[in-house]
């Protein structure tokens, strides 16, 4: 039974024909990620919620939904690693009757990957930047980059070393 959402996303369909929407909810204790898709017979009438994320006990916040040039839908987040307690950015993708399951963008680590921003590139596949605390006392948050290259993820990039509260960053 959903409690409460929040972190709505929007995103229209790659040829705009269907919208998809996704959303966090509180399932018991934690917020899960859902979906629902518009129904082929009528715009009006939305599939019921389907769950995109493995339900545990960690939360999965902050949904970011794009369509690719096939129109493949993918839905992006921030969760939280059961296993370090860390926060990773996951993804999912629509396969036509289901979600694959979840996957990291990144390699595994013990950093906080957080606040996501995902989009269609001009190559037509999806690109997610975000942001990766150094850990430790360290201050610093720097901004990293992927796409999708085919058959995985292609190497993570340093797009802004941060240097601390206020610094001035790569030069």
């Amino acid at each position: 039974m959903i409690t409460h959402n929040r972190y709505r996303e929007l995103a229209d369909h790659a040829r705009g024909i269907a919208p998809f929407l996704a959303f966090s909810a509180v399932l018991v204790l934690s917020f899960v990620l859902m979906l629902a898709l518009p129904s082929p017979t009528s715009a009006a009438t939305w599939s019921p919620e389907m769950q995109v994320n493995v339900e545990d006990m960690t939360d999965d916040i902050n949904p970011m939904i794009v369509c690719d040039s096939s129109g493949t839908a993918w839905v992006f987040w921030m969760g939280i690693d059961p296993l370090q307690g860390d926060f990773e950015i996951y993804y999912s993708r629509w396969t036509g009757d289901g979600w694959t399951p979840e996957e990291r963008v990144h390699e595994d680590n013990v950093q906080k990957d957080a606040w996501l921003e995902a989009c269609i590139g001009k190559d037509g596949i999806p690109w997610v930047v975000w942001e990766r605390g150094r850990g430790g006392t360290s201050p610093d948050w720097d901004v990293l980059i992927t796409h999708w290259s085919g058959g995985g993820w292609a190497p993570v990039e340093t797009l802004y070393a941060g240097r601390g509260w206020g610094g001035e960053g790569q030069e």
